[in-house]
């Protein structure tokens, strides 16, 4: 029997040199196991990380685009500003020359209304000393009238 026991004693103790050996290795996978969870919710973290920098930079792009898209847009209407000041300068000059040729215009009206007053005046003399001539030719023949009526008949004839 004791070689029985002997035989169980080494069964036992391989056993439980077995268990030792097993619960070792469980816990060293364990321990591996605790690590690699670590290590996956790390790399969990680190992914969510990349996925916000990702998000970020897709962000950031789009708003480079709308930045570009705003300088075209700021360009495009500085280049019609600058267009319409200019046409605004050209239209101004043109309003003050046209400001100027309406003030000569204006002048040369008048001038030809002095003008035009001038002539109706002279006109006016010329029709006075017409009917002065009329008034003086009528009278002088009247004048001739009477004397040719007093004036004897034989000196007519003759």
């Amino acid at each position: 029997m004791r070689c029985v026991m002997t035989g169980m004693d080494i069964v036992i103790e391989k056993f439980v040199v077995d268990q030792r050996s097993y619960e070792s290795r469980i816990l060293d996978i364990s321990n591996e196991l605790q690590i690699v969870k670590e290590w996956v919710r790390e790399m969990n973290e680190e992914r969510e990380k990349l996925k916000e920098r990702h998000h970020l930079g897709e962000q950031l792009q789009q708003r480079k685009e709308k930045e570009l898209a705003s300088r075209e847009m700021f360009q495009k209407l500085e280049s019609k500003a600058s267009k319409e000041e200019l046409e605004n300068k050209n239209l101004t000059t043109r309003v003050v020359q046209l400001e100027k040729s309406v003030a000569g215009l204006e002048q040369m009206v008048k001038d030809k209304d002095e003008g035009i007053l001038g002539l109706a005046e002279e006109k006016r003399e010329a029709i006075r000393q017409l009917y002065l001539w009329i008034d003086y030719h009528r009278s002088r023949y009247d004048y001739l009238k009477v004397i040719i009526s007093k004036a004897p008949r034989a000196q007519r004839a003759s």
